[in-house]
């Protein structure tokens, strides 16, 4: 089952961005209408806990909603100024954008340099010799072990983590870095 606020987040840019999408100006009530519909639902069928929702447009925050609680045994509310949600596998997005934003600019020189040549605070380890690009670790092929080393803490950490904590926190190579870009599978067509 998709992630309800991905969904969110999708239908937004699409009705408020790109030139094949008709301009649709956002307002609050309507917003709430829809929201209530799809979320105020989904919370009485018990598919999340909490979730902050924001809708902007051109920069300006037209609508901050939020649904259920932050703290569900005590009936806490989330606060949209203060509550902190785990951003899990969105931050794939984020992460993909800004580098294609630095690649764009002219401050990545190339996908396939080495992403040590681009960090300060750690050091990526290598495969023999073989140093994990960037190219790698967007698409997940940079050979690292699958873990969940530090995931469900409820520790607070301060941001941004030192080197030390991101160290720790570094998997272990298992596997050779992919080397090819793209994997064609050539079947014979019956």
């Amino acid at each position: 089952m998709p992630h309800l606020r991905t969904i969110a987040v999708i239908v937004i840019l699409m009705i408020s961005s790109g030139p094949t999408w008709a301009r649709l100006e956002l307002d609050d009530a309507s917003i709430r209408q829809w929201a209530d519909d799809v979320f105020g639902r989904a919370l009485e069928d018990h598919r999340f806990s909490g979730l902050g929702f924001v809708a902007v447009q051109d920069g300006k925050v037209v609508s901050t909603l939020t649904y259920g609680y932050e703290k569900w045994a005590g009936k806490v509310p989330i606060d949209p100024a203060r509550t902190q949600f785990r951003i899990g596998s969105d931050s794939k997005t984020f992460t993909g954008t800004a580098v294609a934003q630095l690649y764009d600019r002219g401050l990545i020189a190339s996908l396939d340099d080495s992403a040590n040549s681009y960090l300060e605070r750690v050091e990526l380890p290598n495969w023999n010799g073989q140093e994990i690009t960037i190219w790698n670790l967007l698409t997940h092929r940079a050979g690292f072990e699958e873990m969940g080393k530090g995931i469900a803490s409820d520790e607070d950490i301060s941001v941004p983590v030192s080197s030390e904590i991101a160290q720790w926190l570094m998997p272990q190579l298992v596997r050779p870095p992919a080397a090819a870009r793209f994997t064609a599978i050539i079947a014979p067509v019956s």
